[in-house]
């Protein structure tokens, strides 16, 4: 038993330090151009392999720092950094449901790179919590506002990772949505919010298979405009 945990532990933490390396592009490196139309923004983030993993349903307009005091007024925090550190952490708390309320999210990319910016609101222990995953997309609103586009899920406990040698990892509740709904009500109760509109991002989905996860959704980004 010994000997399969060292294992577990030396393979968990040798694939989250690729993935900490995989990282080729940092925000500063963005070229900005401006955007009118939602719909050409990605339907999902990928996982280290570049397969879609969690939809894209949040769009947020407006700057890094209005972005993380709407999310501070609303008791959010952020995720620490994924290392072998945080990893280990992560091994030994999971099984015995103890809490890390700033546990490290999984790395997904998108832009060729990881999220910019990983936040959550810690559940009962270490296996639940509400997250969201977020980037700078790029691009610029039509009124020079920078434009962010984040993934919101809900971790509802541990399962095997089919993608990744079925080391322990968090599933997501299915009901992605609902999820997507909680950062919205959030953030519109933020000081700072302006207004909301949406965009179909794709079909309503029902029971798709992701990786180890099955979701539905009704394919909805809401757009959040601070002011």
């Amino acid at each position: 038993k010994r000997l399969g945990l060292f294992i577990g532990l030396v393979l968990l933490v040798g694939i989250s330090l690729s993935a900490i390396y995989r990282q080729t592009k940092t925000p500063s490196d963005l070229v900005r151009s401006t955007l009118s139309d939602f719909s050409k923004l990605p339907t999902y983030d990928l996982d280290n392999k570049s397969r879609p993993s969690d939809p894209i349903n949040l769009v947020m307009i407006g700057s890094k720092e209005q972005l993380t005091s709407a999310f501070d007024a609303a008791h959010w925090v952020k995720s620490d950094p994924t290392n072998p550190l945080s990893v280990i952490k992560v091994l030994v708390y999971s099984p015995l449901a103890w809490d890390y309320p700033t546990a490290p999210m999984s790395n997904q990319y998108l832009f060729g790179r990881v999220q910019d910016i990983a936040l959550q609101k810690p559940g009962r222990n270490i296996q639940t919590r509400d997250h969201v995953r977020i980037w700078d997309s790029g691009y610029d609103f039509e009124d020079g506002r920078r434009i962010w586009v984040g993934a919101a899920t809900y971790d509802n406990g541990l399962t095997l990772d089919v993608r990744n040698f079925f080391i322990p990892t968090h599933s997501i509740s299915p009901k992605v949505d609902k999820e997507r709904d909680l950062v919205v009500k959030d953030l519109i109760a933020s000081p700072g919010y302006g207004s909301m509109i949406s965009y179909q991002s794709q079909p309503p989905q029902t029971n798709l298979i992701l990786g180890s996860n099955i979701i539905s959704t009704d394919g909805s980004v809401k757009v959040l405009l601070f002011r």
